[in-house]
Parts: structure tokens; C-alpha cells; sequence
């Protein structure tokens, strides 16, 4: 090589080191770099993102579960029927079931009283009973157990002679709003 090849190749050098790296190269690779750290920033916090996400997620479907739980139990603790008649039927061959169980002699059996409030029917369902105090708890411990739900409204006892009592009570329990005889849906 020539001295003045030797030269020139210095002066590219000097311009390429002197100018195209610090001016041209340098900021180049530094946008570069820039965005390559800003893009797994972004990636990292998208991921954490999605830890939480997932966190969420099960417990989201764990609380649905409950949820679900919990409405098929309550579902469970109604009475079901497609009528009044049927929703009372079931009702009171429950409550004599229990009763018999109990040792309770039911002495009558009312026609059940029903309120209407939205989707829900309550029924209210009235018994005149004789007992012993003991079979008068059992047959409470039943109601209270049962897994339809019936909730005691009203107890009206009176002592006969020693530990024989007589008396009433009133039992409520909800049913789905449920159709009339003539099968369409009752009106509010």
C-alpha cells in the first residue's frame, strides 16, 4: 500500500471513528437498545399483568363455585310443584311425615295460606297438634334440620295435664312462583 493509500485510509478512518460512529451509528444502536428495553418492559409488565389475571381467574371460579353451591342449596330448601296445589300437597306431606317421625299426633291439617312478592311464593301452612315436650322439640330439631326449609311463625301451646300439651303452630316455606290451575303464569 501507497503512503497516500496509507493516508486515506487514515482520513476514512478518522471521519468513520469521528463522525459516522459518534453522529451516525452510535445513536442508531442507542434507539435500538432503547426500544429493545422499553419493548421487555413492556413485555414484563404484561406478564405480571397476567399473573394477576390468572390470580383473578381462580379466584373468580373458585367464588363462582361457592356461588353455584349456594344457589343449588337454597334451590334444594324449596318447595317444588308445578301448582299451588301441588307445591301444598308436598308441603304437607312433609310436615305429617316429620311429624309422624317425631311421635307428634297431628289433630288438623289447615288449607296453607299463599303470598305472592315477585318470582317467590310463601307458604304458610297452619297445624293443630297434641304431644309431649320432648316430642314437641324433636319435631322443631326436624324443621330446623329439614332440608326443605320451614321456618316457625307462630306456636300457640297449651299444658293439658303433666307434660301432654296441645296446640298450633304456623310453618312458612318458599316455593318458586309456581301456575294456576289452568296452567299459565300466575299475574303479580
Amino acid at each position: 500500500m501507497t503512503k497516500k493509500e496509507q493516508k486515506s485510509l487514515w482520513l476514512a478512518g478518522i471521519l468513520f471513528f469521528g463522525y459516522v460512529i459518534p453522529f451516525e451509528a452510535a445513536p442508531f444502536i442507542w434507539k435500538e437498545g432503547n426500544q429493545i428495553l422499553d419493548k421487555i418492559k413492556k413485555q414484563k409488565a404484561e406478564i405480571s399483568r397476567l399473573h394477576l389475571l390468572k390470580a383473578e381467574v381462580n379466584k373468580w371460579q373458585q367464588d363462582f363455585q361457592t356461588i353455584s353451591q349456594q344457589v343449588q342449596t337454597t334451590e334444594s330448601s324449596l318447595l317444588n310443584g308445578e301448582t299451588r296445589a301441588l307445591v301444598s300437597a308436598r308441603a304437607q306431606s312433609l310436615l305429617k311425615e316429620y311429624a309422624s317421625n317425631s311421635k307428634i299426633n297431628l289433630t288438623s291439617v289447615d288449607l296453607p295460606e299463599f303470598v305472592e312478592t315477585g318470582e317467590w311464593l310463601l307458604l304458610t301452612q297452619s297445624l293443630k297438634f297434641e304431644a309431649n315436650s320432648q316430642q314437641l322439640m324433636d319435631f322443631l330439631q326436624t324443621l330446623q334440620q329439614s332440608t326443605i326449609k320451614f321456618w316457625v311463625v307462630n306456636v300457640d301451646v297449651s299444658v293439658v295435664r303433666a307434660n301432654h300439651i296441645i296446640g298450633s303452630l304456623k310453618v312458612s316455606s318458599f316455593s318458586r312462583k309456581v301456575q294456576d290451575e289452568v296452567g299459565t303464569k300466575e299475574k303479580s
